[in-house]
């Protein structure tokens, strides 16, 4: 029979009274004495533990495990150190996926009894079988979506002109089983909007739409997909460059998945040998709209492929590139073995934004270029990896696009170690 384990990172022993109900010691001995320690890494339970309701004394049913032979109980606690509240059906539920994982189906009947329960449980339950598996979309379903809704309908509203809610929601960390981390970012955005920073709403809206990128639709209910889709539409209305991206997203809310929009261009790697003619060096080229953007892959006869970035100046807002300081557009170039991710620094001539990357075409019979997600700004740029940041760097051929580097380590945290990155490159 399979051995059960603590869903959660912490547990005390219970004593059992003579009315076969438990009690806690006082002070509560978290993990045997070191709550440091993660329960569900203990030797102790490798063997002879069983799931079980256990009645408290105080009337709660809590979430907890016996062991057969000795008939030691302990009850697993929330990171207050309190009993998580469970009762009996769940129980069952939980002990029969316990049994049978990975191969275990959740019925509707069983995922309806998560869903009546504790918010705790439904999320350690959760994040327990998302960590050793890949659960069906159903079961992410038990997770307590209606705050994210509620949420997402406040952000809304204050994006739309209307006052800040009197309470603000707090999503914690109930939803990170579902991945990406996207309830972090709308929790930031609905704090900047508060408190009326405009360059912390940015970096916020624009962490928010990369993860509703990454996260599996499916994994959340119709409600919460619709929610977040109508979010996404005021995002872009407020930023009209996260236009491109919340179009994706948009696509994922409603429809599952955004692959008729990211259909990247491609071009063969070499040309047809003939000669070059008096206006320089042959090249074929391929558009795509990626509104307010437009992409451009260009493949010379020298073995170079060109990107380049562009969005007219008249289809913009006066301000709309200030909250980022310097606008960076990430972009992946790649060939049959694979691709790597650029920045390209946008700079302002002429009524266009606009930047260019030139790098040596990836070997193979093709090369491939696209946006590789929203575009980001100085904020952003200081958790960047300093490799991407010279690969971006050596591919830029002109001064004033470099000079745009300069421009963002001015604007780096003091001391940052991509300073010292950008001046590296800049001297080459």
């Amino acid at each position: 029979m399979t051995t059960h384990r603590p869903l959660s990172a912490w547990i005390a022993p219970v004593d059992w009274s003579v009315e076969g109900t438990a009690r806690l010691a006082s002070p509560v001995e978290v993990n045997y004495g070191d709550e440091r320690a993660d329960a569900r890494a203990l030797a102790d339970f490798d063997v002879g533990w069983r799931r079980q309701a256990v009645a408290m004394e105080t009337g709660l049913s809590a979430l907890g495990l016996v062991q057969e032979v000795s008939g030691r109980a302990v009850v697993e606690l929330d990171n207050r150190a309190r009993p998580v509240r469970a009762s009996e059906a769940a129980v069952q539920v939980i002990s029969r996926v316990e049994d049978s994982w990975p191969e275990a189906g959740l019925p509707a009947a069983d995922l309806a009894v998560l869903a009546g329960e504790d918010t705790v449980v439904r999320y350690l339950l959760v994040d327990r079988l998302a960590a050793e598996g890949d659960p069906p979309p159903e079961l992410f379903h038990v997770l307590p979506w209606a705050r994210v809704d509620a949420l997402a309908g406040q952000v809304l509203d204050l994006l739309n002109g209307g006052a800040a809610a009197p309470a603000v929601i707090e999503l914690g960390p109930w939803f990170t089983p579902a991945g990406s981390r996207f309830s972090a970012a709308l929790e930031q955005l609905d704090e900047g909007l508060r408190r009326q920073e405009p360059a912390l709403a940015r970096v916020a809206a624009t962490a928010l739409c990369s993860r509703l990128l990454a996260v599996q639709p499916a994994r959340l209910p119709a409600p919460t997909r619709r929610a977040l889709a109508r979010l996404a539409e005021g995002l872009g209305q407020a930023d009209p460059l996260l236009a491109f991206t919340v179009r994706r997203v948009i696509a994922r809310m409603t429809q599952g998945d955004d692959a008729s929009l990211v259909t990247p261009l491609r071009l063969g790697g070499t040309l047809a040998a003939a000669a070059d003619d008096a206006a320089g060096v042959r090249t074929q080229s391929l558009d795509a709209a990626r509104a307010p953007f437009t992409v451009r892959l260009v493949v010379t006869a020298t073995g170079r492929a060109e990107v380049v970035v562009s969005a007219l100046l008249d289809d913009l807002p006066p301000a709309a590139t200030r909250p980022y300081g310097v606008v960076l557009v990430p972009v992946r170039v790649a060939g049959a073995a694979g691709g790597l991710r650029y920045l390209i620094p946008l700079g302002q001539a002429g009524g266009v934004l606009s930047g260019r990357l030139d790098v040596a075409v990836p070997a193979g019979p093709f090369v491939e270029a696209d946006l590789d997600g929203p575009p980001i700004g100085a904020a952003e740029l200081a958790v960047q990896s300093e490799d991407e940041v010279r690969r971006s760097i050596r591919g830029l051929r002109t001064r004033s696009g470099r000079a745009l580097w300069t421009r963002l380590a001015e604007l780096l945290p003091p001391a940052h170690p991509l300073r010292d990155v950008i001046d590296e490159e800049q001297g080459d």
